[in-house]
């Protein structure tokens, strides 16, 4: 195995059969892991670049959706959590809701105003965080160069 660097996250990974070893994944303690890293399984950044763009693709698609969502009416219903850990309640959409001026409301724990503003700030964060993705993941890509012929046998 030898110790290359992911297309994706620009980390140094172990290499196995050539290809970028599972990686990126964390274990929060409830039971379950996050997926890996999208680099993974793809060729070393060393040889290759062509995972970062379907990776900025992706992203592309993901940051339209975001913009779709701000741009949209107010979603019908938000959840919040109910009495136990799994319980979701839905919360519906007030008649003659304004987006622009949730209301004193906002305030209430678990207020549709109060869900309406968290959800959309979460939308605002992922729209900044897929923006500088992209921005990242372009710039490796425009960086990317291949290897020498004398590299690649070797």
């Amino acid at each position: 195995m030898n110790l290359t660097t992911c297309q994706i996250c620009g980390r140094n990974i172990k290499t196995v059969r050539g290809a970028i070893a599972l990686h990126g994944y964390r274990r929060p303690g409830q039971g379950w892991q996050t997926s890996s890293c999208p680099g993974a399984r793809w060729q070393p950044y060393e040889v290759a670049c062509d995972a970062l763009r379907p990776a900025i693709i992706t992203t592309q698609g993901g940051l339209t959706r975001v913009q779709g969502l701000l741009a949209g009416a107010p979603p019908e219903t938000l959840v919040r959590p109910g009495v136990t850990r799994f319980a979701m309640i839905q919360v519906q959409r007030p008649e003659g809701f304004d987006p622009a001026n949730p209301g004193y409301d906002v305030n209430v724990r678990g207020s549709y105003a109060q869900l309406f503003v968290n959800w959309r700030a979460n939308l605002v964060r992922e729209e900044a965080d897929m923006r500088a993705t992209i921005a990242y993941l372009e710039q490796r890509l425009s960086a990317w160069r291949a290897p020498a012929a004398r590299e690649v046998g070797a």
